[in-house]
């Protein structure tokens, strides 16, 4: 996984839920449709590769919805970084290796907008805005929970870490 993460913006506000991330009519074993419906009515068309998600208070709120995290890294979400992220968003993303930070000062970002060019820097654990010259910490995360991301993934850090070669 990459330290310095850079993108576009997407600047969303409080309490975005699970709902508007991925709404239910799309969940589906076809990729194709899960990303249609990753922020489905949230964003103007266009694509979502290579944006850095910048949230309020309580993102991924709302439900377990693995598929959530799994959608927006087959769209192409960079990273996230919010005021908070709800615990249970905050463990599927990191179990599937999608960038995510809490603690983001919203006030120091007041005055980023959509489209604004940020990076995230999580071994910082600061916020960039470089179309402004903004930056805003953000928290670090749990060193388990860093070393997962850091894999890029759940699955892939439990390899790295058992010995498999005792395994039926």
């Amino acid at each position: 996984m990459r330290e310095l993460i850079e993108g576009a913006a997407l600047v969303l506000g409080d309490d975005v839920n699970t709902d508007i991330l991925q709404p239910s009519r799309y969940f589906s074993l076809e990729a194709r449709r899960r990303v249609a419906g990753v922020l489905a009515g949230q964003r103007e068309r266009g694509t979502l590769a290579g944006i850095v998600i910048l949230a309020g208070r309580n993102f991924g709120v709302g439900s377990s919805r693995e598929s959530v995290a799994r959608g927006m890294i087959e769209a192409g979400v960079a990273a996230i970084a919010a005021a908070s992220v709800s615990r249970i968003f905050l463990r599927n993303a990191v179990n599937r290796g999608l960038p995510i930070a809490a603690g983001l000062d919203r006030a120091a970002c007041a005055t980023i907008a959509t489209g604004d060019r940020v990076a995230l820097d999580l071994r910082a654990q600061r916020e960039i805005c470089t179309s402004r010259s903004v930056s805003a910490a953000v928290d670090p995360l749990d060193p388990y929970l860093a070393a997962v991301l850091h894999a890029g993934g759940l699955l892939p850090y439990l390899e790295s870490v058992c010995d498999t070669s005792t395994s039926p």
